[in-house]
């Protein structure tokens, strides 16, 4: 996908890869693994095919390209003196295992090193060697992964260059950066050899089991020649190519020839050294189309220098078709607004000579996937077009006679110009089924789960089940809490016991009342969270407890919500006698650096929870934690609040958005929330530094559209107590205040393009002893129990929801079980026992909500 002219970078267990064999059992350090059936080519009058060359059975390419970005390919990049590593081996194995249940059978990737920034397989710039092999460490570990899940891997050796180190610049002359000097001259030719066979080499030599995994090797990503580059450059005179012959570059027929016949010697070159170390290899060659960068095969025939603004050239099918080259495989990208699928497929197609009978003939012999298709935002407004116009591709494609597809990219969300699979994983999977045929969407762990089983968005509102859905319901925060302290002193969750009894009875009032969610903590409170995960004997605990309260709220029907607590992974403690006290890391640590240990406990924690438990419909939305923008721009001019290092609104939008794609690589399929509470009143003018000055409307926005907009969570979650105020007073901008609510909240979600649910909406009980809010408000209430006062209040706060047409809202709170909320005489959880009048008031809200957005 070069012609874009910028660097590229997310459902059936069991029987998987059409039902190939996979032999010869092998131990790596990801444990024991079968060895993958080897891929080969059957000729045949109806076209060639994949198949396993045990089994006989017929193999459909069918996948992804994955890549990752860091101003350049960096999906393996390993620590250099310059840069520091950049592979992902979590991320790897998480989306390895959403594709293998979900019936893909091959990642392309990129094998490359030809910057600075990100010197990939070619280590260090001054090296002498012609690989890194730390980079090649990580492209084992990668081609594990794969074999455990049955995915094959299909490596592309870049644009036709060569790695970026003195090995390749000493053998080139300083000729290195022109791509036709690599294909047309010996020596070029040589490097090309070298860099493609020191990779295999590495492979054989260290871990021969993995070869098999390996689809094939593919010289290119797209190849071509340039037109301002030597030879083009020569209008006349003779030119000596690699393959011995000699070309008059004053002929367009020779200089065309040139191109083909050099093509075809080059690949015979890479070819004959390639199946020298492994003869069973596949080797191909991956090309755009000619009118992708506006050429037409014989106007433009010739390879002329300023016929066309784009000088580059790629060979043409045909051409290539007739070498040597085991498959092919051509990029297809729709770019023309105004034209339709079927149009630019049949022209671009066209350009390549893809429908002539001479491409039938190669056909018969050498398979063609399209190793690249993907969905320009230029093109189509929404991803759901998106996947509409690739569904159609993949259509075409079929019809064509090609025999696989690899789409552009499962995940590279850092590539903002083209819509990824994994930023709507069941709209993807629903709508493209796996490519071969038009299978029903299954999520990536159980065949049974689709997007209608869990949260989704579909035109700005939330789905369930295959229909709107919105509700008011509420927060049981210590749903887990209760459970795990049961086992932490050492009672079993039976069903005798009182805490799970009561857990039990109010998920049942819940039921009852036709609530059919609710959002919880699902680690236990403060420095104890993290504690339970990492401490083995305390995780057993962690899910003995996660395990008993899903199984209550699969008694009673109600999903959850499920915060993930993200923002409490570091060092601090609670000590008697002291109070809160931070170790080293503190929670700018935690949201600034991927490599502090506070961060790898989170990943570790998300990878593992998260696979663990997405298999259950009973989750509805992961949520990352419980208000983290709070934190934002906090404490003195260095950002310390209370002796622990705060951070700043942008390394909470960066915390927030690093954690949903973590999130979101384990589990594609559900939406994730930020569980972020409201801005400060102050946050802008915080974050500028211009100290607790209220914002204006506009600044509040600017706080949300930075923590939302480019980020990937999905839902906006903001939580609200406004007491006895209309909304949290924000400056007017005319040296007077005004009011921010839930209309505002709405107006913001609008703009930036995210649905809004308000994770906590409430009321503070407040007594009498608090001056400043009666004198205010000498209406207001100071217990639940008086509901006289207390009502008027609520019905307020439940009409502001429901005029909004705020979608989702958790009421703070339902039934808290904890001593200290049950000896407290302002007290604000709720129950139908205690406070029925008040509880059959929100839950009438709900049913308002629910008949004014047409929700049954």
């Amino acid at each position: 996908m070069s012609m874009c002219k910028y660097s590229k970078f997310s459902a059936i267990a069991g029987m998987l890869l059409c039902g190939l064999s996979m032999v010869a059992s092998v131990a790596t350090a990801q444990g024991q693994f079968k060895q993958l059936e080897r891929i080969g080519i059957r000729a045949g009058e109806d076209g060639a095919q994949f198949i396993g060359t045990e089994s006989g059975a017929t193999f459909f390419v069918k996948g992804f390209n994955y890549i990752r970005l860091r101003g350049d390919h960096a999906t393996f990049d390993a620590d250099t003196k310059t840069t520091k590593a950049y592979y992902d081996p979590d991320r790897a194995e998480a989306m390895f295992s959403v594709l293998s249940r979900a019936g893909y059978n091959t990642v392309r990737v990129f094998i490359i090193g030809r910057s600075k920034t990100n010197p990939g397989i070619a280590g260090y710039y001054d090296t002498t060697k012609a690989i890194y092999e730390p980079y090649m460490e990580n492209v084992l570990d990668f081609l594990r992964r794969a074999t455990h899940y049955g995915i094959y891997v299909f490596p592309t050796f870049g644009d036709g260059g060569v790695p970026l180190n003195a090995y390749y610049r000493q053998r080139l002359r300083g000729k290195g950066h022109n791509k036709n000097v690599l294909v047309l001259t010996r020596d070029g030719i040589a490097v090309r050899v070298k860099h493609i066979t020191s990779f295999l080499s590495y492979i054989k030599r260290k871990e021969p089991a993995l070869l098999p995994t390996l689809l094939g090797l593919e010289c290119q990503n797209e190849a071509y020649l340039l037109a301002n580059q030597w030879p083009f450059t020569e209008k006349e005179g003779k030119f000596i190519a690699a393959n011995g012959k000699t070309y008059d570059l004053s002929s367009s027929d020779e200089r065309q020839a040139l191109m083909d016949e050099g093509y075809r010697y080059y690949h015979k070159r890479v070819v004959k050294a390639v199946k020298a170390i492994d003869p069973d290899m596949l080797v191909a060659e991956g090309v755009f189309v000619p009118r992708a960068v506006g050429k037409d095969p014989i106007k433009h025939a010739g390879v002329w220098p300023g016929k066309t603004k784009d000088e580059r050239y790629p060979p043409m099918l045909t051409a290539i078709g007739k070498g040597p080259l085991d498959f092919l495989d051509v990029h297809f990208y729709p770019t023309i607004r105004n034209e339709s699928i079927d149009q630019t497929f049949r022209l671009n197609l066209k350009s390549t000579g893809f429908f002539t009978p001479e491409m039938k003939e190669i056909q018969k012999e050498t398979p063609i996937i399209m190793g690249e298709f993907g969905a320009f935002k230029s093109v189509a407004k929404t991803f759901d077009q998106a996947v509409d116009n690739m569904a159609r591709v993949r259509e075409l494609a079929v019809e064509a006679g090609m025999k696989g597809m690899l789409y552009w990219t499962y995940d590279t969300f850092e590539q903002p110009r083209l819509y990824h699979a994994a930023s709507d994983w069941p709209l993807f999977a629903g709508k493209m089924g796996n490519f071969e045929k038009n299978a029903k969407a299954a999520d990536d762990n159980t065949a049974s789960l689709t997007c209608d089983d869990v949260l989704s968005i579909r035109g700005g509102r939330f789905f369930l089940d295959g229909k709107p859905f919105a509700e008011i319901s509420f927060n049981k925060f210590d749903l887990l809490w209760q459970l795990y302290d049961q086992l932490e002193k050492g009672h079993a969750l039976t069903a005798s016991n009182p805490l799970v009894k009561a857990q039990d009875k109010a998920l049942r009032e819940l039921h009852e009342m036709g609530f059919r969610t609710i959002r919880f903590f699902a680690l236990p409170w403060g420095p104890r969270g993290p504690e339970s995960y990492a401490d083995p004997a305390k995780r057993k605990l962690l899910y003995a407890a996660l395990d008993k309260a899903l199984e209550l709220c699969d008694r009673h029907d109600i999903r959850v919500v499920w915060s993930l607590a993200a923002g409490t992974f570091t060092d601090a403690k609670i000590v008697p006698g002291k109070g809160w006290v931070h170790g080293a890391e503190h929670k700018r640590e935690l949201m600034t650096n991927p490599q502090s240990r506070g961060r790898k406990l989170l990943y570790r924690y998300i990878d593992e929870v998260v696979a663990r438990y997405k298999n259950r419909k009973t989750v509805l939305m992961w949520e990352v934690g419980n208000e983290t923008t709070l934190s934002a721009d906090i404490g003195n001019k260095d950002r310390i609040y209370k002796g622990e290092r705060m951070p700043t609104l942008k390394d909470v939008a960066g915390f927030l958005d690093d954690v949903a794609r973590r999130i979101k690589a384990a589990d594609p399929l559900r939406l994730v929330n930020s569980g972020g509470s409201h801005m400060r009143e102050c946050q802008w003018n915080l974050y500028q530094r211009k100290g607790w000055k209220k914002d204006t409307l506009n600044e509040q926005f600017k706080c949300f559209e930075l923590l939302y907009k480019d980020t990937a969570v999905d839902v906006i979650d903001v939580h609200s107590y406004m007491n006895d105020k209309p909304g949290y007073v924000i400056s007017d901008g005319s040296g007077g205040h005004t009011f921010l609510g839930n209309r505002d909240w709405m107006a913001f979600s609008k703009r930036i393009g995210k649905p809004l649910m308000i994770g906590e909406i409430g009321l503070q009980v407040k007594p009498k002893t608090d001056k400043n809010i009666w004198k205010e408000t000498p209406g207001y209430f100071e217990s639940y129990t008086d509901v006289k006062a207390a009502k008027p209040w609520v019905e307020k706060t439940l009409n502001s929801v429901i005029d909004s047409g705020v979608q989702l809202s958790y009421w703070w709170c339902y039934q808290s079980d904890r001593p200290m909320d049950q000896k407290n005489p302002q007290r604000f959880d709720l129950t139908i026992g205690r406070n029925s009048e008040i509880v059959k008031c929100i839950a009438e809200a709900n049913k308002r909500l629910q008949a004014k957005l047409g929700v049954n």
